[in-house]
């Protein structure tokens, strides 16, 4: 039976200002409620892992510092295990508000069953070897790797005798890195209307292959009709879908004018949304219905002189804050139940620059962009200068055209822009960021606008 456990509470956190473990869970500590979780599991003996001794000791926390300084989460086990002299130790990072008893009760019975030296916590969409358990015969191992400066955990979880536990729901596992991170998330629930499960078989190199029922996105072919002339097909999730197609229709140059917009219908039976207006529209582009697949859409490198007159300079004298960004794609990154269910879909999100407005996923990353910009011509909930969009997907020339046409002086995407990116939103006045991630992010145009400091 394990009766000792270790929370690994850190230090000061530059984004909390102040240690994680004690930003309030309902009204109580997180290092409290995470206590109150583990005890409820059965064990008793909680220590927490931290250098800032005195901040806990002053709440009736016993806390044991490193002995490997600046060396990471395998420092504070290592310290755990040799000051405790247990057996097992459970092992939770602090950050973890979402985790309950029950999740921590089966992790402790697995262990008890297993003969590995370490047990920890695998989802669909990553393992988590801080919510583990630690055997003391696993303690030769850790002394070495911390002796030759090998810090990461997951290799250490890698290379050594391990076990993984499986469970299928992420919730429970979620990390808290910004404050943003303890709103209540009314987008953070897979719409059950577009998904799928299917049984299928997962193979991972300690465990093999096993039996699993994994949820996949259902895809639908949307017919946009714009009056009565259909435009375009396009392969998107069957949701949010009038926003969708008042942002395709407005980024595509097919609809200038929203205040013209009457009535938005959409037939669930036949996947058609017909955005009817006060006078007959002529699509400029094609008399042919265009079919756009999840890959790219169209591939722009520069705007298509037919199309100039939709598509002008972005200018603004807003500056927007590094760090305030980088808090919002990390919360963007875990804004979106249906991508914790299924990994199968890209997210965007429009933002004043100060807190995210609106979020949409679909399987294709064009198709978040007009779901987004649709919601915003509809709703006109952000001044144009301090549009700022933000997606999980890379940055291509088509997204920047969007960008420009929804007159967003700010694209921030979590991965890479393309050459013809930069040069395209350089020319048009857009602030272009990428590999916004963790604690930092690449700025590839007009960089003036972001303030930092």
């Amino acid at each position: 039976m394990i009766k000792t456990a270790v929370i690994l509470a850190g230090g000061k956190s530059s984004r909390f200002g102040t240690p994680k473990s004690l930003v309030l869970v309902d009204g109580i500590p997180l290092v409290a409620y995470l206590t109150e979780q583990i005890k409820k599991a059965g064990i008793d003996n909680i220590y927490l892992s931290t250098d800032e001794t005195d901040v806990f000791s002053s709440i009736g926390f016993e806390s044991i510092p490193d002995e490997y300084i600046k060396s990471g989460p395998l420092a504070g086990i290592h310290s755990a295990l040799k000051k405790t002299q247990a057996d097992s130790i459970l092992v939770l990072s602090c950050d973890m508000p979402k985790i309950t008893s029950d999740e921590i009760a089966i992790l402790l019975n697995k262990a008890c069953e297993s003969d590995a030296d370490l047990i920890y916590v695998s989802t669909p969409l990553r393992e988590h070897p801080l919510c583990a358990v630690y055997k003391k015969g696993i303690l030769p191992a850790i002394t070495n790797a911390l002796e030759k400066r090998n810090l990461s955990v997951l290799d250490f979880c890698h290379n050594n005798k391990s076990e993984l536990i499986f469970f299928n729901d992420e919730t429970p596992f979620l990390n808290l890195n910004s404050p943003d991170d303890m709103k209540p998330d009314k987008n953070n629930t897979a719409n059950l209307d577009v998904t799928v499960k299917r049984p299928i078989q997962r193979y991972h190199r300690i465990d093999g292959i096993r039996d699993i029922n994994d949820i996949l996105v259902r895809e639908s072919f949307i017919r946009i009709w714009a009056n009565d002339d259909e435009v375009a097909v396009i392969n998107a999730l069957k949701d949010n879908v009038e926003n969708l197609a008042v942002g395709f229709l407005y980024t595509e140059c097919v609809l200038n004018d929203i205040e013209k917009i009457t009535s938005i219908e959409f037939n669930d039976k036949l996947d058609t949304v017909t955005v009817n207006t006060k006078e007959k529209i002529k699509p400029q582009q094609t008399s042919l219905v265009r079919t756009v697949s999840p890959g790219c859409g169209d591939v722009l490198f520069s705007i298509r002189p037919a199309y100039a007159d939709c598509f002008k300079a972005v200018g603004t004298d807003v500056q927007a804050g590094a760090d305030r960004i980088i808090d919002m794609m990390n919360s963007l990154m875990k804004t979106s139940g249906m991508f914790y269910s299924t990994g199968g879909v890209h997210t965007s999100a429009l933002s004043d620059g100060e807190r995210i407005i609106h979020v949409a996923d679909d399987i294709a990353r064009h198709n978040t962009i007009d779901k987004i910009l649709g919601h915003e011509l509809r709703f006109n909930e952000v001044p144009q200068n301090k549009r700022m969009i933000l997606t999980s997907g890379r940055i291509a020339t088509g997204v920047v055209t969007k960008a420009i046409r929804a007159r967003a002086p700010f694209l921030v995407s979590h991965s890479a822009p393309s050459d013809g990116a930069v040069q395209l939103a350089d020319k048009y006045g857009i602030t272009l960021i990428g590999f916004a991630r963790g604690a930092r992010f690449n700025i590839y145009t007009h960089s003036g606008r972001i303030k930092h400091g």
